[in-house]
């Protein structure tokens, strides 16, 4: 995934006063709340977690535990730095873009300030494990460490917490979303969350039990040391689906990235409002955000709009927390094969998505009164491109600040996108007539270059189809009808494998892209939708790379394409570096056998895109 550059939570406004100096401002919307916890695991890397400690808000050390233990490994958890991979090998039970790869997962997250490193699983090189891709890397997980009494003494009735916390999968079998309870009492080791010690009590987030729970993000918390979710007290029977928390009263804990690839960021955060009910029970709330979500409390409330279960004030009276917090002097984490970073527990909202971490240096926007103009100009770097804000009021909504439309920029929706000209852009705009106006600068990145796009609807193109096997079958142009999808994935056509009827034995056929240059790229990323109809384990569909030069193959991206979709779904691949630096073509492969037959493979919205230079 490609990371903005810059945020622009923060941004700098300059207030221009007609017939007087220009006052430079700072601009910063404060939400006067307290940061109270802050843990980004930012202790020596490569080094378990148990024994370390110190971060903000908490008190003594943590204690960490993993069921699985092997050459070289400890039962505990390991720390990895930020901005580097875990080593942990997939298993291949995902369907992602890359099934059998390795985790991508570098401890950055694009809409969330991070810092430190990150705390789960055991890479493969951290154990001398000899094949990274079989065998579970972890299991039961469980941690836990005190928190300062400080923090403890802010839980007051008529108060309210808020808490966050990053959650990846970390494998690709038997997961289960890491609860993060706020506790009298840690859970014990191997319980993958399913009690407190002591009897304890405690409320957050859950993922299980029971057992259909585990890949979901929903309230939960803990009294006289047993689950509670929005069906009442668990009763311990770990296939029980009347415990099983309802679709509309939990969200997913996404597994794929916007890329296609395993292990997509989910933030989580939660709200607690102490003795706040009507009956004085607290009010828990949880919901999930992605990287590509916005992080904003308005963001937060309609996601309990859409789903009102998502917080405990919708509950059945009987089922509310009602907790003494007052004795909440502990933060456990537990579940099954995860990365967990960025724990905060604050005052408000911003507080647990902002703080912690030192803000990105804000762009230095610099104007100039050039009367009648203004001159205007900020430090530009290369990957990107910008836009000019104007506004009469500061404390107007971000999206209404208006576009300024600089000479040679390109309108694009009504925002006037400029094009940057490092080390320095440097732009005269009219003088505006009002008396005080603000302008702010944003920068953004340059969206990847599309090497190919086609969406089938100008005909074949520089599109190939042959045939090395039995008549009867072919890559053919059109609109589906009789059997496969209801209709192509975008406008009319599409590509399909007899695109009105099914596809018969003994077909080897293939379909080739136009030549592709990926001769300066130094990445470059499959996009495609498919619909298939594929007697799985017989007939299969298969993509490769070419030489452009003589069809001759480089690389499989993949080799077995087969089974039933319900509906088109988009695939996402990586061009390995055999593809890289040439001219390449693309082939869409399918076999068959001599016996049943089916409606095929369908593909449509076929794009290979690079990064911007």
């Amino acid at each position: 995934m490609n990371h903005p550059i810059r945020s622009n939570t923060l941004f700098r406004s300059v207030a221009l006063l007609v017939g007087s100096t220009i006052t430079v401002s700072v601009v910063i919307k404060s939400a006067h709340g307290e940061l109270l916890v802050y843990e980004p695991f930012d202790y020596p890397p490569d080094e378990i977690l148990t024994g370390k400690g110190g971060a903000m808000g908490t008190a003594g050390t943590w204690n960490s535990h993993d069921t699985i233990t092997g050459d070289g490994k400890t039962q505990d958890w390991f720390v990895h730095a930020e901005g580097t991979t875990s080593g942990v090998g997939l298993s291949g039970l995902n369907p992602s873009a890359e099934p059998l790869g390795m985790h991508r997962w570098d401890g950055t997250v694009e809409n969330l300030p991070t810092s430190g490193g990150y705390a789960g699983l055991w890479g493969a090189d951290d154990w001398n494990d000899p094949d990274p891709n079989s065998g579970e890397p972890g299991r039961n997980l469980d941690a836990n460490i005190g928190l300062d009494p400080g923090v403890t003494a802010t839980f007051q009735s008529g108060t309210t917490t808020w808490f966050s916390y990053v959650a990846v999968r970390g494998w690709d079998r038997n997961e289960e979303t890491p609860s993060l309870i706020i506790c009298s009492d840690p859970t014990p080791n191997e319980s993958r969350g399913a009690s407190l010690t002591n009897s304890g009590n405690g409320i957050g987030t859950g993922g299980g039990p029971p057992r259909d729970n585990r890949p979901h993000i929903y309230p939960m918390f803990f009294e006289g040391g047993n689950v509670h979710n929005v069906n009442g007290e668990w009763n311990r029977v770990w296939n029980n689906p009347g415990y099983t928390v309802p679709a509309d009263s939990r969200m997913a804990w996404q597994e794929l990235d916007e890329d296609m690839f395993f292990g997509a960021v989910n933030i989580v955060v939660g709200r607690i409002e102490w003795d706040a009910d009507a009956g004085g029970e607290d009010i828990l709330s949880v919901v999930r955000f992605l990287e590509t979500d916005d992080l904003t409390e308005t963001a937060f409330d309609a996601l309990l709009a859409a789903q009102p279960n998502l917080t405990s004030a919708n509950w059945e009276a009987a089922n509310k927390p009602d907790l003494d917090q007052s004795e909440f002097d502990t933060l456990n984490i537990a579940g099954l094969k995860f990365f967990v970073d960025e724990i905060r527990i604050g005052t408000t909202f911003d507080d647990v998505v902002k703080g912690g971490v030192a803000p990105p240096v804000p762009l230095q926007l610099i104007i100039t009164d050039q009367d009648p103009d203004l001159d205007v100009e900020w430090e530009s770097q290369a990957g990107t491109f910008y836009v000019l804000r104007s506004s009469t009021d500061p404390e107007a909504e971000l999206a209404t600040w208006e576009s300024v439309e600089v000479p040679g920029s390109t309108g694009v929706d009504g925002v006037f996108q400029i094009a940057t000209t490092p080390p320095l852009n440097t732009h005269t705009i009219p003088r505006p007539d009002d008396r005080t106006r603000f302008y702010r600068v944003e920068e953004h990145p340059l969206p990847p270059v599309e090497v190919l796009g086609d969406d089938f609807e100008n005909g074949i193109g520089g599109w190939t189809a042959g045939s090395a096997g039995s008549a009867g079958t072919a890559w053919e142009l059109g609109q589906p009808t009789v059997v496969g999808p209801l209709a192509a994935r975008s406008a009319l056509n599409c590509f399909g494998t007899n695109i009105s009827a099914d596809y018969e034995a003994g077909a080897d056929i293939w379909l080739r892209s136009p030549a592709i240059d990926l001769t300066t790229a130094p990445e470059a990323t499959l996009r495609y939708w498919e619909f298939t109809d594929i007697e799985e384990g017989f007939d299969f569909g298969s993509i490769r790379i070419l030489d452009a030069a003589d069809d001759s193959e480089l690389a499989v991206i993949e080799e077995v394409v087969d089974g039933v979709t319900a509906d088109w779904e988009q695939v996402s691949h990586a061009i390995p570096a055999e593809g890289l630096g040439k001219l390449i073509k693309l082939e869409f492969r399918f076999e068959t056998d001599d016996l049943q037959e089916f409606a095929g493979w369908y593909l449509d919205d076929v794009t290979v895109t690079t990064p911007a230079p």
